[in-house]
C-alpha cells in the first residue's frame, strides 16, 4: 500500500535479496527477476514503455546517501545496478569455462554486450559518488566510521568496478580460451588491450585495499577478499614479466592481495578455499603461458 510506513524498508528488503542474488546465487536463481529491470536506463529511455518487465518488482527505494542533488540516485541505488553487471561478467565466466564463447572482439559478443551495458551504468553514476568526488583517502577514520552507511557500499561499488574489469580481460580467460578456439590466437591488439587493462584494475584492487587497510574499515563481505583473489591473479600472471620493475611490482601486489584475503577466511568458507586452490591452478596457467608466450602480449612499459 501507498501509505504503508514499511514501503522503503520492503523495497530495500526486495532490492537486498537481488543483491544477494547478483553477487552469490545462481544465475537462474529462484530470486532471479526479467533482465531488463536491471536495465532503467535503456528500458524508460524508450517512450516509457516497461516492456516485459515484472510488475511485482518495486522500484528501488529512496536513497539520497552522499547526493549532492535529491534528484540524483544515492551510492546504495547505484550498487544496485553494479551487481546486475558483476552477474552478467560471472555469467560470461561461466560460458568461458563451457568453451561457449564468441570471439571477445565482434560486436555482437556477450563481451561486447556486458562493456556496453557497463559504460552505460557508469556513465549514469553521478559525479558527487566518483573516486576523485568521494576522496576517500583523504577522509578521517572517525568521519569514516560515522558514516559507514555510506562509504561501506561505497567501497563495494569501488571493489566491484575494478573487478568488473579485470575478469572481463583476465589472461587466464583467453589463455584457456585459444586452446579449444584457435581464432583467440590471431588479433595481437585485443591481447595487449585486455592483459594491460586486466593489470590496470587489478592495481586498482590493490590500492583500493591499501586504503581500506589505512583507514581502519571493518569489512566482513566476503565479495572483497574474492576480489583480492580476482586481483592476485593477474598479478601471479605479470611475476612472469621480463620487466624488473613489473616483476617486482607484481610480486608485491600478490603479497598484498593474498595477505588481504586471509583476513575473510574465519567469516567465509569460499574464501578460505580461494587462498590457495585456485592461486595453485593459476600456477599452472602460468606454465602454459610461458610456452605459448608468442601469443600473448604482456607490456613491459
Amino acid at each position: 500500500a501507498v501509505d504503508d510506513p514499511n514501503t522503503e524498508r520492503k523495497k530495500r528488503l526486495f532490492w537486498s535479496l537481488q543483491l544477494l542474488e547478483q553477487f552469490y546465487g545462481r544465475q537462474n536463481g529462484l530470486l532471479s527477476v526479467p533482465t531488463d529491470i536491471w536495465r532503467p536506463y535503456h528500458s524508460q529511455s524508450h517512450s516509457g514503455d516497461r516492456g516485459d518487465l515484472d510488475p511485482k518488482a518495486p522500484p528501488l527505494p529512496r536513497d539520497e546517501l552522499g547526493c549532492a542533488d535529491p534528484d540524483e540516485p544515492g551510492i546504495w541505488n547505484t550498487s544496485v545496478h553494479l551487481a546486475w553487471v558483476w552477474s552478467q561478467v560471472r555469467k560470461y565466466v561461466s560460458n568461458c569455462a563451457h568453451n561457449i564463447l564468441k570471439e571477445p572482439w565482434r560486436h555482437d559478443s556477450m563481451y561486447a554486450k556486458v562493456l556496453s551495458d557497463f559504460m552505460e551504468i557508469e556513465n549514469r553514476i553521478p559525479i558527487c559518488h566518483r573516486y576523485d568526488s568521494a576522496k576517500f583517502y583523504k577522509r578521517k577514520i572517525e568521519e569514516l566510521k560515522v558514516n559507514r552507511d555510506y562509504w561501506a557500499p561505497w567501497l563495494k561499488e569501488q571493489f566491484t568496478y575494478h573487478a568488473i574489469h579485470t575478469v572481463l580481460n583476465h589472461p587466464f580467460l583467453y589463455i584457456v580460451g585459444a586452446q579449444h578456439n584457435p581464432n583467440l590466437a590471431i588479433p595481437n591488439t585485443f591481447w595487449r588491450r585486455s592483459s594491460e587493462l586486466a593489470l590496470l584494475h587489478a592495481t586498482w584492487i590493490a590500492r583500493m585495499i591499501d586504503m581500506a587497510v589505512d583507514k581502519q574499515v571493518p569489512l566482513a563481505d566476503p565479495f572483497f577478499g574474492h576480489a583480492a583473489a580476482i586481483a592476485a591473479t593477474v598479478h601471479l600472471y605479470y611475476c612472469c614479466a621480463a620487466a624488473p620493475r613489473l616483476k617486482y611490482k607484481s610480486n608485491t601486489d600478490f603479497v598484498k592481495c593474498k595477505r588481504f584475503l586471509k583476513r575473510f577466511i574465519n567469516c567465509s568458507a569460499a574464501c578460505k578455499a580461494l587462498v590457495w586452490t585456485p592461486l595453485r591452478k593459476a600456477s599452472g596457467v602460468i606454465w602454459h603461458r610461458r610456452l605459448t608466450s608468442r601469443r600473448i602480449a604482456i607490456s613491459t612499459k
